[in-house]
């Protein structure tokens, strides 16, 4: 496919925003050769008439999200909004709309680890990425804290942790780089306590908009109210606080 033919195609399937057309743009700039003219103009164009998309119509096919894991970057990356890894892959991945022609048997994907999050954090193409979904990974802290104080990532907006293992006295959240305006961190070993502790302490997450913390291990629910009525935090996230530990209060009330 030459040059021309490749912008054309773009320009149609860029016209309208649909899963089905995404998967057909990645396809397409899979097949161009790497290191070339051609790959280099077809991403600009994608980048340039992309950009109104919403960011959840532009995820990682499976085989670039497997190849970053297996230290492989490529430009191809630059252009996607999404890295998918809940449950290392099992879901999305398995998921054919969300694969290329030729890759789709991948090898069992292993679960993202400290180091093969270093080497995602240290990906040159990821500085447009909106979303970073690790949710049921079995991480501790020790390995989030490799990538969340990273510069490759400086647009992330949503970053999922949910179910992992973020253990009690080691939830550290003033690393996180400041535009996250969504985060999940339901499910993890950290209590209430340590959860207000990490809040009341940090000064980076002034644009946190949305905070998920279901089912956190409560033994003091007055760290949470002291949280959510004397920090600077959003006032959408502090209703939350306020909400999540009346609702967990009264859960346990009514089951005593």
């Amino acid at each position: 496919m030459s040059t021309s033919q490749a912008i054309e195609a773009l320009r149609d399937l860029l016209a309208s925003p649909t899963v089905k057309g995404w998967r057909a743009i990645c396809q397409l700039l899979a097949d161009l050769p790497d290191a070339s003219e051609a790959l280099t103009l077809a991403l600009d164009y994608v980048d340039t008439h992309a950009d109104t998309w919403k960011p959840d119509l532009r995820p990682c096919p499976a085989i670039w999200a497997y190849q970053l894991l297996a230290g492989v970057d490529q430009p191809r990356l630059r252009v996607v909004r999404v890295l998918d890894y809940d449950k290392a892959g099992r879901v999305i991945y398995n998921d054919r709309r969300f694969n290329l022609d030729g890759a789709v048997h991948l090898p069992t994907m292993l679960p993202p680890n400290r180091d093969t999050l270093a080497h995602v954090a240290a990906c040159p193409w990821l500085k447009r990425l909106h979303t970073l979904n690790l949710r049921e990974n079995h991480l501790d802290a020790d390995d989030i804290n490799v990538f969340i104080g990273s510069t490759a990532m400086p647009e992330l907006h949503t970053l999922d942790l949910y179910y992992n293992d973020i253990e009690a006295g080691q939830l550290f959240l003033d690393p996180f780089v400041n535009p996250i305006r969504q985060l999940h961190l339901g499910l993890n070993g950290a209590s209430y306590s340590d959860l207000a502790e990490a809040l009341a302490t940090t000064a980076q997450l002034t644009n946190l908009r949305s905070l998920e913390i279901d089912w956190i291990y409560y033994n003091s629910f007055e760290d949470l109210e002291w949280v959510a009525t004397n920090t600077n935090l959003h006032a959408s996230v502090r209703r939350t606080i306020e909400k999540t530990a009346a609702e967990r209060q009264e859960y346990d009330e009514t089951n005593e």
